[in-house]
């Protein structure tokens, strides 16, 4: 349930700051459980923390055993969970689950006909002593296609920047993003906030129109967005 209220001041940056989901999907949480790492069945490993623990679980469908190439159609599953882990100055918990899925692989291409992800947040937080507590529970997924990535997420934040206090996020039509563009082509994202408050975020053709409480939509410009 959202606890923060969204407001006439601080709705325009919220919606800004919702760009992260965009560019987290299309771009960091990917690429962490691509097939690459040639590894078949399941493995558990533990991994260095000081203090506290960080085990991943990795299930994959990767390859082909008799042509050492990755499989037509396959499947990587990984798997953190994150106990008080400090990792260099920034403390983790909670759980992460990214599942990648492909089809279509040709070894002489090196390529694939098209790419599904999902990455689901259970009780998951992030502390770092310049930028505070964010905690995220929730999942986004989407879909890769030559070179178009199609977005969707669903998700529950709270952090340092919000008193602790919780926002919601979801997609309300696919995000697309192009790699040859510099934008965003397509998408509608709506933030909800405490006492029915909220923001409505339009990627249109030169930028973003944000309505904060169904109020008149005004646009920010792409030379003018911090975040992307």
């Amino acid at each position: 349930m959202p606890s923060f209220e969204i407001t006439d001041d601080n709705g325009s940056s919220i919606a800004q700051a919702g760009l992260g989901s965009v560019e987290s999907a299309d771009v960091d949480l990917p690429d962490r459980s691509l097939p690459i790492q040639n590894r078949q069945l399941r493995t558990t490993s533990t991994l260095d923390c000081n203090p506290g623990t960080w085990s991943s679980t990795v299930t994959s469908n990767d390859i082909d055993a008799s042509t050492s190439e990755f499989n037509i159609s396959g499947s990587h599953k990984t798997v953190d969970l994150f106990d008080n882990c400090t990792v260099f100055v920034m403390e983790l918990n909670g759980q992460i689950t990214a599942d990648l899925y492909w089809t279509g692989y040709s070894a002489a291409t090196n390529d694939f006909d098209s790419t599904s992800f999902a990455v689901t947040f259970v009780n998951y937080s992030t502390s770092y002593s310049l930028t505070g507590e964010t905690s995220v529970d929730g999942a986004f997924s989407g879909v890769v296609i030559g070179t178009t990535t199609t977005t969707d997420w669903a998700l529950s934040v709270s952090s340092s920047a919000t008193n602790g206090e919780i926002l919601t996020s979801e997609t309300t039509t696919s995000v697309v993003k192009n790699d040859d563009d510099n934008y965003l082509s397509a998408g509608t994202w709506i933030i909800n906030g405490a006492n029915d408050t909220s923001v409505l975020t339009t990627v249109v053709a030169n930028g973003l129109e944000i309505s904060i409480n169904g109020g008149q939509a005004t646009l920010v410009e792409w030379s003018d967005l911090d975040d992307f």
